[in-house]
């Protein structure tokens, strides 16, 4: 978003501290999604997370992705068998453990040297949780 000096307002970035519990993210959740300010889409850090939102936006009568996108990070595999296949930013795990293995194997024979930044690419794939919403002609 800074690349495209496009500013975040930070009233509408939500963070849990507490170690990952569902219950605790649902109660969370729903609080989000009670306040319903004028966003229509919601960007959850993770898969699990966008599933817990999508559950509560449910049990509040919000209809994803009629009303509310919701999108996730991770792509993980139950991420497009669920009923409601969630729109996320594929993370290339595999290949993120190949590069990780390669650099443990450079330390562990001596040639690691200084820290190494590997950059993987991610993207996006779009799916059913998400559609333009609140645009105006």
């Amino acid at each position: 978003m800074l690349d495209h000096s496009i500013v975040v307002d930070p009233g509408l970035l939500f963070t849990l501290e507490e170690r990952f519990i569902d219950k605790h993210y649902q109660q969370y959740a729903r609080i989000i999604l009670a306040q319903r300010h004028h966003y229509t889409a919601l960007f959850a850090g993770n898969d699990p997370i966008a599933y817990i939102l999508y559950n509560a936006a449910t049990e509040m009568g919000i209809a994803v992705p009629a009303e509310l996108s919701l999108a996730g990070y991770d792509d993980l595999a139950f991420s497009n068998s669920h009923p409601m296949e969630l729109t996320t930013v594929h993370q290339p795990i595999y290949e993120m453990g190949q590069e990780s293995i390669k650099l443990l194997l450079r330390r562990i024979e001596g040639e690691g040297g200084e820290p190494q930044r590997v950059v993987l690419k991610s993207y996006l794939v779009e799916r059913r949780s998400v559609q333009a919403l609140g645009l105006q002609s």
